[in-house]
């Protein structure tokens, strides 16, 4: 599998990734912001993936990935900041089961990893830039407790700062992190602390200082479900629960909360929700 590009009228066809390996593939691939270039991941040089920037025409090929070589990307891994003049990603090196997460120029130069050095089945995982491009927010477990936490970084790697343990201790948190377009807030999902075990979702402050839970009490076998959407203004959240009953028929109901995570209102009355919705 190979990556091209062609303009709209069928011209210009491009073949971007240089030549692969025996059976080698391009995995995945994200166009800059400004269009200007595209990074993706390839079997360019083993048969591990390596991560590879170039201009719309396949000039100024480039490696990207520091030192050694990766497990399969997805196109998630790969975040542009909004000036289009960085990369974040997040990969497995294919010597461990680790995932580390890191920021490099879009020339290849400045590769900087955004936390301390893992081991074991640590990882950082799932990075997002702010809207504005100054800090990034990625889940993951980087010390010996086990705890599932979502931080907040800049892009150099100073100021890591754990955001969730001050709203939900001990819990497990999980990806998507959401910022607000404001970059002042990120949203998460842990499990529950009432004893249910159900997935409920979060806002904290970038800085860590306070967070809240957004949704309502949640019953037994309801999760708040991915697929969340804040205003434009940052001032409100929509998101919607998920309900199980017992005959495997999901039920969803649709609700607007605020970041302080007072009174979460429900939108759909007693009508059964089915997404996808736009806020």
């Amino acid at each position: 599998t190979e990556l091209y590009t062609v303009l709209p009228d069928g011209t210009s066809l491009a073949r971007i990734n240089q030549n692969l390996v025996a059976n080698g593939n391009v995995a995945a691939f994200s166009f800059s912001p400004d269009a200007s270039a595209i990074v993706y991941g390839a079997q360019q040089l083993s048969t591990d993936y390596d991560l590879f920037a170039a201009d719309p025409d396949g000039a100024d090929n480039r490696r990207l990935t520091p030192g050694s070589s990766f497990q399969l990307f997805t196109a998630q891994s790969i975040q542009w900041s909004p000036d289009s003049t960085r990369i974040a990603y997040s990969l497995r090196p294919t010597s461990g089961t680790l995932l580390e997460s890191f920021v490099s120029n879009v020339d290849g130069s400045g590769s900087t990893k955004l936390h301390p050095d893992l081991s074991g089945n640590q990882f950082a995982n799932g990075v997002r830039w702010s809207p504005d491009g100054t800090r990034l927010a990625f889940v993951g477990e980087l010390d010996a407790t086990a705890n599932w936490v979502t931080y907040v970084v800049n892009p150099d790697g100073s100021g890591l700062t754990d955001i969730s343990t001050v709203v939900v201790p001990g819990d497990r948190t999980f990806l998507p992190v959401i910022w607000s377009p404001d970059s002042q807030n990120v949203a998460y999902f842990s499990r529950s602390t009432t004893g249910n075990n159900e997935i409920e979702l979060y806002v904290s402050t970038a800085d860590g200082m306070a967070g809240n839970r957004i949704n309502a009490d949640l019953d037994t076998d309801v999760d708040v479900q991915s697929d969340v959407r804040w205003s434009e203004d940052s001032t409100r959240l929509v998101f919607y629960e998920r309900f199980d009953d017992f005959m495997s028929s999901d039920f969803r109901d649709l609700w607007a909360g605020t970041p302080d995570g007072n009174a979460p209102i429900m939108l759909n009355g007693s009508n059964d929700f089915f997404p996808p919705y736009a806020y």
